[in-house]
């Protein structure tokens, strides 16, 4: 996995703790905050490529070095990074 692909899905840490504040913390959620998780999400996919979903979409990435495993090591240091910004969070109130 190169080191790019893997900071663009680090960097998802926001928008993951975003969503989960909004169900754990009960944080409300406006219509401009979900149209900017939805273009942030959309810009990290252009970014990576993943070639499974574009190969799914019917389009070619020619040589990717991102695999389903590091996308999930990723994913997974992402969400417990936010975990840990809403516990701490939930320890400031």
């Amino acid at each position: 996995m190169n080191l790019s692909d893997a900071m663009a899905i680090f960097l998802t840490t926001p928008i993951v703790t975003t969503v989960l504040a909004a169900f754990i913390l009960k944080e409300g959620l406006k219509k401009e905050i979900i149209l900017s998780i939805l273009v942030s999400f959309l810009g990290i996919l252009l970014i990576v490529k993943p070639p499974f979903l574009l190969n799914a979409m019917g389009f070619s990435n020619g040589v990717s070095e991102l695999t389903l495993a590091g996308l999930t090591v990723c994913a997974v240091f992402a969400l417990f990074e936010s975990l840990t910004n809403l516990v701490i969070k939930a320890l400031g109130k």
